[in-house]
């Protein structure tokens, strides 16, 4: 594998790290975006959004989900990584022109190890629970997941056996946060709602007892909040 990892990352220095700038700012773009998984949280805080606006109600499908998720990334950055103990292709003599390209697009180096590739990681995870919220997205997130990976190879941020382990872990992440989710987030998901319920109930109550009190005066321009205090 090694052997084999070693030509993967040669092929991708000399064919898109050294030829295509166009390829290699798209790849920092991508692991720019995916250093904390802002990119992923993003587009799943869009989808609770939209589910609030079309049903009128809250889902936590991905805040349960995402919890074994964040556990595993966090195993594989503080034990994994360091029991493996393997340095990343830029920091090797022999793909040391990967960090010539870095440096030159002002990229921020990873400074702990290689192995497995915690953005693969959080990406596979990610695609996989939207995936399983909406199927038809699959190919959308699939691919999306598949290019951060290779964004890795392609700033000698990684070898390609650690993007592969970073997928599979984030398989693995992904089908616990599913099945965890759906044991707790049904339950959740009604006291929450019913929170929101008594929520809006009391502020109509106070809003409907400050209107008949004059508090609030929808009349003429606009609504006016405590009216004595305006001039008349």
């Amino acid at each position: 594998m090694i052997v084999r990892d070693n030509e993967i990352s040669k092929w991708v220095l000399d064919e898109i790290t050294l030829k295509n700038d166009f390829a290699v700012g798209i790849a920092k773009l991508l692991s720019d975006l995916t250093s904390f998984a802002q990119l992923w949280l993003l587009i799943m805080l869009g989808i609770i959004i939209l589910n609030i606006i079309k049903n009128k109600k809250v889902d936590v499908y991905f805040i349960i989900s995402l919890i074994p998720v964040f556990l595993i990334w966090l195993i594989s950055d503080n034990y994994i990584k360091p029991e493996v103990e393997r340095i990343r292709p830029y920091q090797t003599y022999e793909f040391s022109a990967f960090a010539t390209v870095m440096e030159a697009i002002n990229y921020e180096f990873d400074d702990n190890f290689s192995f497995p590739s915690g953005h693969t990681l959080v990406s596979f995870s990610c695609a996989y629970l939207i995936s399983k919220q909406f199927k038809k997205s699959a190919p959308y997130m699939y691919v999306l997941a598949a290019l951060i990976g290779f964004s890795r190879i392609i700033l000698g941020s990684h070898y390609f056996s650690d993007v592969l382990a970073g997928a599979c872990l984030g398989f693995v992440g992904g089908i616990i946060g599913d099945l965890l989710s759906h044991k707790l987030s049904p339950l959740i998901n009604e006291k929450i709602n019913k929170l929101i319920f008594i929520f809006f109930e009391i502020l109509t109550f106070f809003s409907k007892s400050l209107l008949l009190l004059g508090f609030i005066d929808f009349k003429n321009s606009g609504t006016k909040f405590f009216p004595y205090f305006t001039s008349k």
